[in-house]
């Protein structure tokens, strides 16, 4: 067997930069990184609106970066185990509806986006299980997670190019660790639909994925996220395209589950936790305020790709605070300061946490 390439960054990233001792986040150019920018300041201030629409969503076409960085999030894991995140959201049609022409229904480069041979390279290697060493070496596997996001269009089959109120998001995750996967509904209304939706999904959509991932596809279980508890904790009724945030709150969850600082692995088949309005809502602690401070400190990693963003003068603070101030919830901006407390060393780095959050 050919000897793996060796990972110097997740997916779709080249390198890494330390920040800290013992982190190490993304090297990024300046386009990257500007949509890195805007898609941390729709974090920031997610919730700072009176109503939750579609204009609050993180555009589709930057939402795998940020989460693909979110596997540099902790102290060593550049050497942990990661989740591939597929780059497009794959559209699910509804299966009662039109007939579908599968053959044409996603472009090959979408529902493959593995186009990747180190990738492949990985997947080919025998997995090492997590409660053997969650750590890897060069020429290990990596990835133990493989992470395809939906987007249901609750009109039909009737896709428009962008996400609207009515748009559902859910995720299918692959577990290396245990052969399986699992799909989570992220919305409590049309459960039953999407289930048969996902189903004919993955039983009838062509695609290049290795044979023990298609069958774990076609095999999947389901888990529904009650999402009613966001509604619940936020006091105000939500708009299902709100599921983009729960569904990124179970894609952290899961790129979380090997625990990096302490060396903790996870469960050999873990469960997703009870669902509760911080989990849903992607507020808690090791959900969205972990993913801003990742995306913060890899754009403070990059100065000169983000220099309005770099070192610690006036024209800096300025412009931290006018885009990635927290607005979000007062909750969220406590989270989001204690991990940069216990991240940040240094007077003058420290001093970055007062332009952020209170």
């Amino acid at each position: 067997m050919a000897a793996i390439r060796r990972w110097d960054a997740p997916f779709p990233f080249s390198d890494t930069v330390p920040h800290q001792p013992g982190y190490d986040y993304a090297v990024v150019n300046q386009a990257r990184g500007k949509r890195l920018a805007k898609m941390l300041s729709k974090l920031c201030k997610l919730g700072s609106q009176k109503a939750v629409s579609s204009l609050t969503l993180v555009s589709e076409s930057i939402l795998y970066e940020g989460l693909n960085a979110f596997n540099l999030q902790g102290r060593m894991s550049v050497r942990g185990c990661w989740g591939f995140v597929n780059p497009y959201p794959l559209k699910v049609p509804d299966a009662q509806a039109d007939p579908v022409n599968w053959g044409n229904w996603e472009a090959d480069a979408r529902i493959n986006g593995y186009k990747n041979t180190a990738l492949l390279d990985d997947l080919r290697l025998p997995w090492i299980s997590v409660t053997v060493n969650p750590y890897r070496g060069d020429a290990d596997p990596r990835y133990r997670w493989i992470i395809w996001m939906h987007r249901h269009s609750g009109n039909g089959n009737n896709f428009g190019s962008k996400p609207t109120a009515n748009t559902t998001y859910s995720c299918t995750v692959y577990d290396r660790e245990n052969r399986t996967a699992t799909w989570y509904d992220c919305w409590h209304i049309g459960t039953a639909q999407r289930i048969i939706d996902i189903t004919a999904f993955w039983r009838n959509i062509p695609h290049g994925w290795p044979a023990e991932v298609d069958n774990a596809l076609r095999n999947l279980t389901t888990q529904i996220i009650a999402s009613e508890e966001i509604e619940r904790h936020a006091h105000l009724e939500m708009s299902p395209c709100y599921s983009q945030f729960t569904m990124m709150s179970v894609i952290l969850w899961h790129i979380r589950q090997v625990d990096m600082e302490t060396g903790t692995p996870a469960a050999p088949a873990p469960v997703y936790p009870p669902t509760n309005g911080d989990m849903v809502s992607g507020m808690l602690p090791r959900a969205l305020p972990r993913l801003i401070v990742t995306l913060l400190l890899t754009i403070r990693a990059n100065p000169v790709a983000l220099n309005r963003y770099a070192g610690f003068g006036q024209a800096a603070r300025q412009a931290i605070t006018d885009d990635f101030w927290v607005t979000n919830t007062r909750n969220m901006s406590e989270e989001v300061r204690m991990i940069l407390e216990n991240v940040l060393l240094g007077n003058a780095e420290r001093g970055i946490i007062r332009q952020v959050a209170v």
